[in-house]
This record gives C-alpha cells, structure tokens and sequence, in this order.
C-alpha cells in the first residue's frame, strides 16, 4: 500500500494518468467525490466503498450481519 517507498512520485503518476485514461476510454463509470456525496444511502457504489469502511472498523462476526443488513436495504 506505501508505493511511494518503493517508487518514485513521477512514475506513480504517471501509471495514475494512464490507469485514468484507460478506465475513461474501456467507458467505465467514474464518480468523482462531489457525485458519491449526493448519492442516496442505498445506492450499490455508495453501500460498496462503505462496505470497505465497516470491513476494515468492525469484527468479521459483526461484519456479516452488517453486510445482511446492507443487502437488505440494497435490495429495498
């Protein structure tokens, strides 16, 4: 996850600007910070990126039953 130790900041960007480029050309849906805040709770990519928030904050047990949860909700 540290890159920056292991690469130099002008490769890292520039792999970041063609990762970018390749992603807008293949049309892969890109939301920028501004669009996920005014997207609804329920929405999949809204649930998705929390999902990794919560994974990574709670217990495994405890993430299962948010993760029902969430589906449910999903599924609503």
């Amino acid at each position: 996850m540290e890159y920056q130790y292991a690469f130099p900041q002008e490769l890292l960007d520039e792999m970041a600007k063609l990762t970018l480029e390749g992603l807008r050309a293949s049309d892969v849906s890109i939301v920028s910070e501004k669009e996920l805040n005014l997207s609804k709770d329920n929405e999949f990519r809204i649930m998705l990126n929390e999902a990794w928030k919560v994974f990574w904050a709670i217990k495994p047990d405890e993430f299962r039953y948010w993760e029902e949860k969430a589906m449910k909700t999903l599924r609503a």
